[in-house]
């Protein structure tokens, strides 16, 4: 395999932890084995070893143990399933992948449904859990983010199945989705325990600083991940998608992301030192 440099990215933020991150870690095995998500053996040592913990303390690190547990059930339950989609027969079968996609939204909205996999079971306990400690403004904006993504998984299948290479603004479109990042900033919510009013979460400013936060995320792991899809030839990789839409070389279109990631941080904090006050 040709060998990647990955040059250094413009991060002007400081680096926290939750101090519950090894308990954590705890609470993820357990849950993990509870609803059969892993299979013992080597599966659940790899499962181990992901350390799904550390993403959650790293994300949100001044939540509570209890908010940190539910947050984290949600992102062990589908960082496995994007694992499946990423690694497993069921990527070549974009029909099987819609019909598991409608059976989680339709756990959503209704309770009565029962769960046909380990994966929905876990993704049913969630919800209801959620629903408790959530005002249906905020349950209407995850279902929404749930559903975004999804099916943005769906169309990933659809295009590794057809061969097909998104062009760049359709990828960054439909990457931010596909990654989850909508409902990994919803749960900042419940990590904070806040609730923004309509008129705060819709005003421009926070939906720009959350799609730019959602593409410097997104943009930064294609970088890391660029050698483990070159290895398995999936274009989906905003590196690859830009080395094809240019004709350059593989390091003129790392060195284009890293710009573009750069140019997304200054935005970023640019719209941060401006931010309106609201009542």
């Amino acid at each position: 395999m040709e060998y990647i440099t990955i040059p250094d990215i413009y991060c002007p933020f400081p680096s926290l932890i939750s101090p519950y991150v090894e308990k954590l870690h705890q609470h993820c095995l357990r849950f993990a084995k509870q609803f059969h998500l892993v299979q013992q053996g080597k599966a659940f040592r790899h499962f181990s070893t992901c350390r799904f913990a550390w993403f959650v303390a790293r994300v949100y690190p001044f939540a509570e143990f209890d908010d940190l547990t539910l947050i984290a059930d949600w992102n062990c339950i589908f960082f496995l399933f994007d694992n499946q989609l990423d690694e497993g027969n069921i990527r070549k079968q974009p029909e099987r992948i819609q019909l598991a996609i409608e059976h989680l939204i339709a756990i959503m909205s209704d309770p009565s449904i029962t769960p046909q996999s380990p994966i929905a079971e876990a993704f049913a306990d969630f919800w209801q859990r959620t629903v408790h400690n959530t005002n249906p403004d905020w349950q209407r904006r995850f279902i929404d983010s749930m559903a975004k993504y999804l099916f943005a998984c769906l169309w990933q299948a659809q295009n590794h199945v057809q061969g097909h290479i998104p062009d760049v603004d359709t990828y960054v479109e439909k990457r931010r989705l596909a990654a989850a990042t909508l409902p990994v900033l919803d749960l900042i919510d419940i990590a904070l325990r806040i609730t923004l009013p309509p008129h705060v979460y819709e005003s421009q400013e926070l939906q720009s600083l959350r799609l730019i936060t959602a593409n410097m995320v997104c943009w930064v792991n294609d970088l890391y991940s660029l050698p483990k899809e070159l290895a398995h030839g999936d274009t989906h990789n905003l590196v690859v998608i830009l080395q094809h839409a240019h004709k350059c070389s593989l390091d003129d279109a790392i060195y284009h992301t890293c710009r573009m990631i750069e140019d997304e941080v200054r935005l970023f904090i640019d719209i941060e030192q401006h931010l309106p006050h609201f009542s």
